[in-house]
């Protein structure tokens, strides 16, 4: 017997409506508050930010700070933001924003709909596009180009994001997906599936190294795996005597680098949109193509990468 469609509702809320607690100035930005039969999920329209994914009967699967600053132009912590079209610092330029600049401006939404997926099975489709670079460059990145983050979902959860070169030249690109995911102790999480991998230490000014056991969080981590293997597990809650252990587990195509951040105490509390109360709160577990996995694309290529996240326990 086959599955029954998905039904969905989507309407458009302003920050301060849908979230009353918001530090904002700019309390019309708006949001795309999206409930079907299995979820619901919450978008930003500047940076097309994927805030909250809460399927039926769970809780969040990202994680948002309090702290947050929604104001336009400026990153929002948490949730998913899309970092694009560089990853860090930029490569040449370190007055340049870290990141890029989509997380920053405004997504066009294209449409929702209920569809069946080859993996998800029948799921709604959300699909947001970055439009406005297709034929005049953004002043900070001399190249033109167009995004699109497709959002599929149902109990389960795949983003992806698809990025073509509308240029005539070719266009360097990193990027990534920097999820924030909530833990209940940061001190008993831990991110599998990078054991023996190399990374770069952003807290040893990006020294090489290899990963030895299990990623834990006793004080900052932000390391970047180049060549990462496809899947990774984040451990939010321990086994215990009368339970397993229990996560998200994150799979990946298209992209090889896999990035794991926790400020650590000090930096955060020097962070306006985090702070010490809310340090402890979280894990990035995050996807893309950075550093010796950046790319290259020829003109009119197009480049691809899914995420696809479930819980595991």
């Amino acid at each position: 017997m086959d599955e029954a469609m998905p039904s969905f509702s989507h309407r458009i809320q302003t920050v301060k409506d849908y979230y009353p607690d918001a530090i904002t100035e700019d309390p019309q930005l708006p949001l795309h508050v999206i409930e079907s039969s299995d979820a619901t999920v919450v978008f930003s329209q500047q940076g097309a930010q994927l805030l909250s994914f809460i399927p039926k009967e769970q809780d969040d699967w990202f994680w948002l700070s309090p702290n947050s600053r929604f104001i336009a132009g400026q990153a929002i912590r948490g949730g998913v933001p899309i970092c694009l079209p560089w990853f860090g610092s930029h490569c040449s330029d370190a007055s340049k924003p870290s990141h890029g600049f989509a997380r920053n401006v405004d997504w066009q939404l294209l449409g929702i709909e209920s569809i069946t997926h080859e993996r998800l099975g029948p799921c709604t489709r959300v699909a947001f596009a970055l439009d406005q670079y297709v034929q005049q460059a953004h002043p900070l990145f001399p190249f033109v180009f167009s995004a699109q983050l497709i959002c599929y979902f149902n109990h389960r959860l795949q983003l992806e994001i698809n990025v073509t070169n509308t240029d005539t030249q070719p266009l360097p690109l990193s990027w990534a997906l920097h999820s924030y995911h909530p833990v209940d102790n940061l001190h008993h999480a831990k991110v599998t599936g990078l054991e023996g991998c190399h990374y770069l230490d952003n807290t040893q000014q990006l020294l090489r190294q290899v990963q030895q056991g299990d990623v834990t969080f006793d004080d900052e981590v932000d390391r970047v795996f180049v060549n990462a293997p496809i899947e990774q597990r984040l451990v939010q809650r321990p086994a215990t005597s009368t339970s397993p252990e229990a996560g998200l587990k994150v799979s990946a195509t298209g992209s090889a680098t896999a990035i794991v951040w926790n400020p650590g105490i000090k930096k955060a509390t020097a962070m306006n949109d985090l702070g010490a109360d809310y340090q402890a709160d979280f894990v990035c577990l995050e996807r893309g193509n950075a550093f010796d996995n950046a790319v290259e694309l020829a003109p009119q290529q197009c480049h691809r990468a899914t995420l696809d996240i479930e819980l595991f326990s």
